[in-house]
């Protein structure tokens, strides 16, 4: 079925609803958190699985799972198995119930619930994002993105704390530090420690900003929920959003949830994503 307007503001509220109550239970349990040991992943990130990871995702899906049968949409949580309904369904719920669960335990200001809705073609229709550190709620049917000045003469990039031992991440500051400088900015820093929602939502409400991963070989580079309800968002901004070639990011591949391939890229600016992207052929 196509949805309409009516129906995605519809959606939107509940998403939000879903986020808010999962967030609060998130903030609830920040000291009481227990790490569970049963999570396989390709970095520390993805390796750290909480029972609160696991409370978020029943609170969304109970909430949405009335939404599920109303208009016929699939399913893709983090925390459960990929049934294959999105390939099946015009529309899909992607949900990462704690996005930058290793910033959570270290009680570091990065983490979010992140849900979003994608076609079957992969397109997110609607994202909403809720970071339960600040108690504040994004979504892409808000009809005001603002962008802060602050920081107008200097560029951020914003990275996973993996992304420091990158193999060529001394090369690229020392590229995106030159970047800064021919552009007029007084200085470029690096701000690490969040998880991938918070980091693109920073890009987005920060005027020279960015956040990527170049492509590599091996599984991981973030996952489909990592990205999807920021790239709705960011589609309603300046903000530039795509893969690491400047491509159209494609949220439903058949082969895998990871973003390895493709790698993925934020950028407050064109000029600034153009840059990144020749970048990665230099380096």
């Amino acid at each position: 079925m196509e949805l309409d307007k009516k129906d995605l503001q519809k959606l939107n509220n509940i998403a939000k609803e879903a986020a808010v109550e999962a967030g609060s239970v998130i903030q609830s349990m920040i000291h009481s958190q227990k790490r569970l040991d049963d999570k396989s992943g390709h970095s520390l990130a993805s390796q750290v699985l909480t029972e609160t990871d696991l409370k978020s995702q029943e609170i969304i899906f109970n909430k949405l799972t009335p939404t599920i049968a109303e208009y016929d949409l699939g399913w893709l949580g983090e925390e459960s198995e990929d049934d294959g309904s999105r390939f099946e369904k015009d529309y899909f719920w992607c949900v990462d119930p704690l996005d930058g669960t290793l910033a959570f335990t270290e009680m570091y200001p990065g983490y979010a619930v992140s849900i979003s809705l994608i076609s079957k073609q992969g397109n997110p229709v609607l994202g909403v994002i809720y970071m339960p550190f600040s108690k504040t709620l994004i979504s892409s049917e808000d009809t005001e993105f603002p962008v802060s000045e602050e920081g107008a003469n200097e560029l951020v990039m914003y990275c996973d704390k993996s992304f420091l031992r990158h193999p060529k991440y001394n090369r690229i500051f020392h590229k995106l530090d030159e970047y800064a400088k021919r552009i007029g900015l007084k200085r470029f820093k690096v701000i690490s420690g969040a998880g991938a929602v918070v980091n693109a939502i920073n890009v987005i409400q920060h005027i020279n900003a960015c956040y990527f991963k170049y492509p590599k070989p091996s599984k991981g580079g973030g996952s489909v929920w990592d990205y999807a309800a920021t790239v709705a968002i960011g589609s309603k901004t300046n903000c530039i959003v795509s893969d690491s070639k400047g491509k159209k990011l494609d949220l439903n591949r058949k082969d895998s949830v990871f973003m390895n391939r493709s790698g993925i890229l934020y950028a407050s600016n064109k000029e600034l994503a153009d840059f990144i992207v020749n970048l990665q052929e230099n380096l």
